[in-house]
């Protein structure tokens, strides 16, 4: 995924060339089409990884940031101080 991905970064996907995903990755040619049946797959199960990979890494920051939220939402004006940083 990480060849198909740095593909699609560097290239585009009108660019893409499967042949060179493959080789970059260490597989023939052959063996990428055994795992995908065309360039749209391979570029669905980028994005797919891309995503899994980020929710993984980072998504827990999504719930922190929402209970974030919640406590700000039921802030008042008289209940905040906010503070100039010093010069």
């Amino acid at each position: 995924m990480e060849a198909a991905a740095r593909g699609l970064s560097r290239d585009g996907y009108a660019n893409l060339v499967l042949e060179r995903v493959a080789r970059e990755a260490g597989y023939t040619r052959g063996a990428l089409y055994h795992l995908f049946a065309n360039k749209e797959d391979v570029a669905l199960a980028v994005v797919a990884w891309v995503e899994e990979t980020w929710y993984a890494e980072v998504g827990h920051l999504l719930a922190t940031r929402s209970a974030r939220s919640s406590l700000w939402r039921g802030a008042t004006p008289s209940s905040v101080a906010v503070t100039s940083p010093a010069s």
